[in-house]
């Protein structure tokens, strides 16, 4: 009446149909136990094969997510250390690094994550601190530019030697930093081509 049909087939005759198709037997019945029981050992290779391939797709997805995420985490501490709430960066950071994912992020985000640590801790006064997660974050990737380092240097020997350190940066942030730095050894008009540059 609706024009469906039912063919009713004994266990061979599924077995016999199934064998060739490893993708259906993995997907709609569980997986690789299945796929080595009713398909050929030929197709089951296929079958583990394409089983591996889409692990891998479905594994980096999800670490481009973790990423993503993680940047996302980062530039809400970088935000909050600029307004002072040292303690809440810190606890942020910390969960990023002990969080399931800090495995899968990529260096470059790790060593950024360790470099924000040590801007935390020299913004508390920690300098010793500092020092650690700069030595830390330089191991796990270099910095694209020495910020923290100069920092670092200003704490311990003055803004001349940070200027030394710091040299000239491209980013936005790096040329800010030095512009303040010239600022506080004096060399206003510098300071201000710095920041006209910007």
């Amino acid at each position: 009446e609706h024009g469906v049909a039912f063919e009713v087939w004994a266990p061979r005759q599924i077995q016999e149909r199934l064998r060739g198709q490893p993708g259906v037997v993995s997907q709609f019945l569980g997986g690789r136990e299945w796929v080595e029981r009713l398909c050929d050992a030929d197709f089951a290779a296929q079958a583990a094969d394409v089983t591996r391939e889409d692990l891998k797709d479905r594994l980096e997805g999800l670490a481009q997510a973790l990423s993503g995420e993680t940047e996302r985490s980062l530039e809400t501490a970088t935000r909050r250390l600029e307004q002072g709430d040292v303690a809440g960066v810190e606890t942020l950071l910390a969960s990023v690094r002990t969080g399931p994912g800090w495995d899968a992020l990529t260096p470059d985000l790790k060593a950024r994550t360790v470099r924000l640590q040590g801007s935390a801790a020299l913004t508390r006064g920690d300098v010793g601190r500092a020092k650690v997660f700069s030595s830390e974050a330089d191991a796990i990737a270099p910095a694209s530019e020495p910020r923290l380092v100069a920092l670092i240097a200003m704490n311990e020997h003055g803004a001349a030697a940070a200027l030394e350190v710091l040299g000239e940066p491209d980013s936005p942030r790096g040329r800010s930093l030095r512009a303040s730095l010239l600022l506080v050894t004096g060399e206003t008009t510098a300071a201000e081509r710095a920041l006209d540059s910007m």
